[in-house]
């Protein structure tokens, strides 16, 4: 074996090192490939394994959470276009408008009073929705909320 290693390029650049050369990579060769093994295989596999534990602990959190929550939530109605303008009507809300994008409820208006926006906020949530963002300027207010189903 060492005899077929020496008539390659590689044997003769090994026999033509000193003694003390040979030595030296004999010794740092090996610890340059369990470091190299130890940056690119084990560390990255620790970092691995850690976030994933930290996931699953996560979602168990987030999953306690929702059970500690689920007899306290109300089950959502999904009210058509119609519905939502009565409902906006019914709390004091003019010149509404609807926008439906997928779950979310983009509702514009104008209101005379907070407290109209509170009673409308407050029955969207008897119905099961619940406000995202919420802005409300000028005077008369100009009401702009978005709306998710929990």
């Amino acid at each position: 074996m060492m005899a077929s290693l020496n008539n390659t390029w590689l044997g003769q650049r090994w026999s033509g090192l000193e003694a003390s050369e040979q030595r030296l990579l004999k010794i740092a060769a090996p610890l340059v490939l369990l470091m190299l093994g130890y940056l690119l295989l084990w560390q990255p596999l620790q970092t691995w394994r850690e976030n994933s534990a930290n996931n699953q602990q996560q979602q168990v959190q987030d999953l306690q959470r929702l059970e500690a929550l689920s007899g306290r939530l109300v089950p959502v109605v999904f009210l058509e276009e119609r519905q939502w303008l009565a409902l906006a009507a019914s709390a004091g809300l003019r010149q509404v408008k609807l926008v439906e994008e997928g779950d979310l409820r983009k509702i514009s208006a104008e209101v005379a009073s907070p407290a109209m926006v509170e009673r409308f906020l407050n029955s969207a949530a008897e119905k099961g929705w619940h406000w995202q963002t919420l802005n409300l300027q000028g005077t008369p207010i100009q009401l702009e909320v978005e709306l998710r189903p929990l």
